[in-house]
């Protein structure tokens, strides 16, 4: 109603005062002339009663029509303006447990990566330990195999040493002396 107000309004306007303002400004006359707006107000109003009976039906089935249009296009506004604000809240709450999960994923990961390198340093402590007994046993074992081949060898050399004193050294007299001490003691021990 309000949009059909401001029609008439311009129409009036446009109908009535602009020709009265063009004689004004010709000069032409002296005074407002009543007669003629009279008759232009007449003629306009009867003009607008006559086109308002022609499109009276149409003129209302189509504001009826527009008005109805125009609550189904707010209807859907509404819904679609609800249906963005729960997908704006669902995507929100889906950052925030992303964020939440990203910080949980964070922490995580700085507690795997301690725990992993308190275990390799861990394994490395006791792989340095087994590296380390496992070479003072070496060095025991080749002490005691240097010992064994150094006892070997001096133990020959002493063999060889005493069979060439015993060869070059020994008198008959000598040799009966340590058979008879050698008899004489195995008669002791028996």
């Amino acid at each position: 109603m309000r949009f059909l107000s401001k029609r008439v309004l311009f129409f009036v306007t446009i109908f009535i005062l602009l020709p009265e303002m063009a004689c004004y400004a010709s000069g032409d006359v002296v005074g407002i002339p009543w007669k003629p707006i009279f008759f232009q107000v007449v003629n306009f109003s009867i003009v607008l009663l006559i086109l308002g009976y022609l499109i009276r039906k149409k003129g209302r089935d189509y504001f009826a029509q527009r008005a109805v249009q125009f609550e189904e296009l707010s209807a859907k506004t509404e819904k679609i303006a609800q249906e963005a604000e729960e997908l704006k809240a669902k995507i929100q709450n889906r950052l925030a447990l992303l964020k939440a999960d990203f910080q949980k994923s964070l922490l995580d990961a700085e507690r795997e990566s301690e725990n992993s390198a308190r275990v390799m340093l861990d394994e490395a402590k006791e792989t340095a330990a087994r590296i380390k007994m496992e070479a003072e046993m070496t060095q025991k074992f080749e002490y005691l195999r240097a010992a064994e081949a150094f006892r070997v060898e001096l133990l020959a050399k002493a063999i060889k040493a005493s069979d060439a004193e015993i060869r070059n050294g020994v008198k008959a007299q000598d040799q009966k002396r340590l058979q008879t001490d050698f008899i004489n003691n195995i008669q002791v021990v028996n």
